[in-house]
Order: structure tokens, then C-alpha cells, then sequence
């Protein structure tokens, strides 16, 4: 089991993301949060195909498909939480933080 914590600082939600590896293949997918439209989309991949969402045609799967209809944000940094989660629950990546900081100008 991968557990990872998203916080969006632009809206001020944390998000927790649970992978969990069901076979070869399928990795199910539990996501917790206050945004409802990240809620709702969490609903909608709960049961996913690691290669569909990862591989060569990714934007043509029903995991892109359904964060673009969904979510109201494409940047939202919770898609990439949960890539993120996919690819370690899966060993095709190590769990290693991220970051995305602003720099003041000047």
C-alpha cells in the first residue's frame, strides 16, 4: 500500500491519495479530501490499469478523460499525486517527495 499527501496551496486542500496494487495490472485507488470535485473524481478511479494511465496513449484513458471532466483545475497537483502513487505501489518508481515552489522575482 502507497500512501501520499497532496497539498494544494492555491486552494488550501490537502488531499490523501491510497494506492494499492489488486493485480499485475490494476492498482485501486482511495482518495480523502474537502474538494468535492477531487472527491468526485476519486470516485471515478477507484479501480484503474496502471499502463492505461501511464503508458504510450495515456490521454486516450478513462482516468485522463475523467480528471478533465471532472476536475475544475488541470493543473491541479492532485492528478500528479496519484500518478505518483500508481508508480510506486506499482515499483516502477521510488517514493521520493516533490516540490513545486514559487521563487520571489528579483
Amino acid at each position: 500500500m502507497t500512501t501520499v499527501e497532496v497539498f494544494n496551496g492555491s486552494c488550501g486542500y490537502l488531499t490523501r491519495v491510497v494506492g494499492c496494487r489488486e493485480t499485475a495490472d490494476i492498482i485501486c485507488i482511495s482518495v480523502s479530501t474537502d474538494c468535492q470535485s477531487v472527491r468526485q473524481w476519486g470516485l471515478s478511479i477507484e479501480s484503474v490499469d496502471w499502463q492505461s494511465c501511464l503508458g504510450k496513449n495515456a490521454q486516450h484513458s478513462t482516468f485522463w478523460q475523467s480528471a478533465f471532466d471532472i476536475l475544475q483545475h488541470r493543473s491541479c497537483p492532485v492528478i500528479a499525486g496519484v500518478l505518483r502513487a500508481i508508480e510506486t505501489e506499482m515499483d516502477i518508481a521510488p517514493p521520493a517527495d516533490a516540490q513545486i515552489r514559487f521563487l520571489p522575482v528579483g
